[in-house]
């Protein structure tokens, strides 16, 4: 009997914005907020946790402290008008990266729902910019990423 193999592939069709700062994430959020006239809330946690079919294609996390599953915070804001979903994810944790390809980024902002509205990208880049908190912001392109399915969030 032959064998037939489910493979999901995930739509990376959103904004990724990577974000320097110093500043930790509660008061991050709250400029987000202000500038962005929104209402982010702290989440649960993400844990990153490697599957065995992961360990089994060879994948490797290194973390300085193995029984410690990395733990990334993270915040989120549904605008129920605009259909929008604003996440700010961590890119540090004590143990690993989120996304290990961006080890200068502090954190992510993912905007879903802009469905390509350009000068609502711009806008939001430079109002994140204008931020006392932030020392820089910059569009990431997931697609480009290795470790992209870090960035979907069930």
């Amino acid at each position: 009997m032959a064998t037939q193999k489910l493979v999901l592939d995930y739509d990376y069709d959103f904004l990724l914005i990577g974000i320097l700062s110093s500043a930790p994430d509660y008061k991050l959020c709250w400029g987000i907020n202000k500038v962005l006239q929104i209402a982010l809330k702290k989440e649960k946690d993400l844990q990153l946790q490697l599957h065995e079919s992961e360990k089994r294609e060879g994948l490797k996390l290194t973390f300085e402290k193995p029984e410690m599953t990395p733990q990334f915070s993270m915040y989120s804001y549904y605008n129920e008008v605009t259909h929008e979903r604003y996440t700010i994810a961590a890119n540090k944790s004590i143990s690993a990266l989120l996304i290990k390809e961006e080890q200068s980024v502090d954190f992510f902002l993912i905007v879903d729902g802009l469905y390509e509205d350009w000068e609502k990208e711009e806008a939001i880049i430079n109002g994140l910019r204008e931020q006392r908190e932030i020392i820089t912001a910059y569009k990431i392109d997931p697609n480009k990423l290795k470790s992209k399915q870090n960035l979907i969030f069930e």
